[in-house]
């Protein structure tokens, strides 16, 4: 849609270019009506024109000299306002076939033309046009049909239904329409038919018998007397199993009636199992049990499972019966043997005899009753011995206690008392001395160890302070005593759990390493200074001007980047009631994405220039940087924010089709979905108002 409104007055230096008219075509009689006749009741007073005359109306003096143009159809002498206008007319151009008199203007008949004037419906075509097959009525030409074989409906001629008979035909016809197997004579089609066809009584039949020399259908009987069909296998292509469906049919006689049937190879299927056989699909298998006899699927047989055959399954024999498999492979049942005997292979059959080493198989258990003392040497590995498992001796060692050592490590295993681990444990030990005094002695009598400590004189005497300057050393009645020295600038003192630090530390401390403060910290001092490259803060918030009773108090508060000479600064200002952002002392641009509420001042906006082409408008200004030589598009954003604002204006010059402005995605403009800029330096605002919709301002 185009925009062509004015609201309130307009004030024009240029003329108006009205494209349909002043009052638009498509408006009413009564609309339009009512426009003319608000001028004339003074929409547009009569006094507003010039003091000169039109028709007996005073337009005024200041009314320009009229003149008829050359070849415009019209006479009349040159007009300066000066008088009415009372020459004016219409030239009729010769040999036009109008006249004119002082009634009007005429059309000019010829009397041979085939038309005529008629009172009430003007010129129109006398009854003598109509030739043959037309007819005439009032003026109207019409044509006759016989209604037999042709028929008009509708204003259309058609040929009737039935109308058409052998007499309308020509042979030509019937040659044309013969094709392959058809003959054409004297219009007449005819099938065509060779060997054992034949055409009797205006029907095609069979007269003799279908070869079927390589296999087919052939008839019994000569021509004319076919008494019965047969089928011959012949030469007909093979058919093998993996080419078989059970959808497949075969034709049979139905017993009895000897009607012909046809049966499906899955419904023989069917028919042919019996006992122990399923057929599925057309395919007949047998049904196992698979508790004692399986199907084998994959070797297409039948066997007994695996521990299918249980006692119940076999007769003549009861439970505790042995089988074995003789000479010939037949088996038979095992008699029972003889006690202390057990089962051997024998040289054709198993047989019963005494048990032998190498009957012993080696995972068997023997229990330990039936076991002899093992004194062959290497016969039982220290790895076979349950030490874990063993019961715990509940009490403690005695001198009488009894150990297996390795003597020598040399693999003879000896008992050991344990009354020699103390003999052998006081050889390790021994009482030295040091710095010639005496330090105590370690003595061993009847298995007990005793320890004489070194006396107190003995003690202090090796007792020193490397440090004296940080620690004293004391004695008395039988304590020793070791005293930090701490001077009250020392940021230590010793307090009831220990060393610790002081409350309030004096001078300045430097900490190397890091340090970690779990609870507040509070520094009283003027500045905090933090040489880090780093800063991150945890809080949500950052408070500066702690303590401010109000506005003033808080003047200048806010945050410093030093840039050498001109730092750039965030600071409340009071006298302005503003946050102020300064680079040095002037202020600072600032660039956002966007800015919600009330801006004072000016605004910096996109400005974005289109030229001769397609293009895409931005938020802000939009203006056509070139004269447009074909019907443009530009395209809104797609993704607008809620009060963003496109400005858009034309450039000076604009091909007649204008410039479109259409939405993007499933966007509307004012509920269109696009708008048109027509004229030169057209402008339009449109601002986004949210849910896919942008509105015209």
């Amino acid at each position: 849609m185009a925009y062509k409104f004015q609201l309130g007055p307009a004030i024009l230096s240029g003329s108006i270019q009205a494209e349909e008219g002043i009052v638009s075509t498509d408006v009413d009689d009564a609309t339009a009506a009512n426009v003319v006749a608000q001028i004339d009741a003074g929409e547009i007073p009569i006094a507003k024109l010039a003091a000169k005359t039109i028709s007996g109306k005073d337009l005024g003096s200041n009314l320009d000299a009229l003149s008829v143009a050359n070849n415009s159809g019209l006479t009349m002498s040159s007009y300066d306002g000066s008088a009415a206008v009372s020459d004016l007319a219409v030239e009729i151009k010769a040999n036009s076939g109008l006249t004119k008199d002082n009634d009007g203007i005429q059309v000019v008949l010829d009397g041979s033309g085939g038309l005529e004037f008629n009172a009430s419906s003007g010129i129109r075509l006398e009854a003598a046009v109509a030739g043959a097959g037309l007819a005439h009525s009032s003026g109207v030409l019409s044509v006759r049909v016989d209604d037999a074989t042709i028929e008009e409906d509708s204003d259309i001629l058609r040929i009737k239904a039935g109308g058409l008979q052998d007499s309308h035909m020509n042979d030509n016809v019937a040659t044309g329409l013969a094709g392959a197997g058809l003959s054409a004579a004297s219009g007449v089609m005819a099938v065509e038919v060779s060997g054992a066809m034949k055409v009797a009584s205006d029907k095609v039949g069979v007269s003799g018998s279908i070869a079927e020399a390589d296999g087919g259908l052939g008839f019994s009987g000569g021509a004319d007397s076919i008494s019965g069909l047969r089928l011959r296998g012949g030469n007909l292509p093979s058919f093998n199993a993996s080419q078989i469906a059970h959808q497949d049919e075969f034709f049979i006689s139905d017993q009895g009636t000897d009607t012909p049937r046809k049966i499906s190879l899955e419904h023989l299927a069917d028919k042919f199992s019996g006992n122990a056989l399923v057929a599925t699909n057309g395919v007949v298998r047998v049904v196992a049990d698979e508790s004692t006899i399986e199907v084998d699927a994959g070797n297409d047989r039948i066997q007994i499972k695996d521990n299918g055959v249980t006692l119940s399954k076999m007769s003549h024999e009861s439970q505790g019966d042995l089988f074995a498999f003789g000479a010939g492979g037949a088996p038979f049942a095992l008699s029972k043997g003889v006690a202390n005997t057990v089962l051997i292979a024998g040289a054709s059959q198993p047989a019963y005899g005494l048990l032998a080493d190498a009957n012993i198989d080696a995972s068997a258990a023997i229990v330990d009753t039936k076991l002899a003392t093992i004194s062959t040497a290497n016969k039982v590995s220290l790895a076979a011995l349950d030490l874990d498992g063993g019961t715990d001796i509940g009490a403690a060692l005695a001198d009488a206690d009894l150990m297996i050592v390795d003597d020598g490590a040399g693999g003879t295993n000896r008992k050991m008392a344990a009354s020699r681990i103390a003999t052998y444990a006081k050889s390790k030990f021994s009482a030295a001395t040091a710095g010639g005094k005496a330090e105590g002695s370690l003595q061993y009598n009847d298995g007990v160890y005793t320890l004489t400590q070194m006396s107190v004189a003995e003690l202090r005497a090796h007792l020193s302070v490397a440090d004296t300057n940080s620690m004293d050393m004391s004695y008395s009645s039988g304590q020793f005593s070791a005293d930090l020295r701490l001077a009250s600038s020392d940021a230590l003192e010793i307090g009831g759990s220990g060393l610790e630090l002081k409350s309030t530390i004096a001078g300045s401390r430097v900490f190397s390493n890091d340090v970690t403060i779990t609870g507040n910290l509070t520094v009283n001092g003027t500045q905090t200074i933090l040489n880090t490259a780093t800063l991150e803060v945890e809080d949500l918030n950052i408070k500066v001007a702690k303590d401010a009773a109000n506005s003033a108090a808080a003047d200048g508060a806010g945050l410093t980047i030093e840039m050498g000479s001109d730092d750039l600064t965030f600071a409340w200002e009071h006298a302005t009631q503003q946050m102020q952002l300064k680079l040095g002392s002037a202020f600072a641009d600032i660039k956002a994405n966007k800015f919600i509420g009330d801006i004072v001042g000016a605004v910096q906006q996109a400005v974005n220039g289109i030229g001769d082409a397609d293009g895409n408008l931005v938020v802000g200004f939009n203006y056509g940087s070139a004269d447009t030589t074909a019907a443009r598009t530009w395209t809104l954003p797609a993704s607008p924010s809620e009060g963003q604002v496109v400005h858009v204006k034309a450039p000076s010059s604009m091909h007649a089709s204008g410039i479109k402005i259409v939405k993007s995605g499933s966007q509307t403009i004012d509920g269109e979905v696009e708008i048109t800029l027509e004229s030169p330096f057209a402008a339009v605002n449109i601002m986004y108002v949210g849910s896919n919709a942008w509105r015209v301002f």
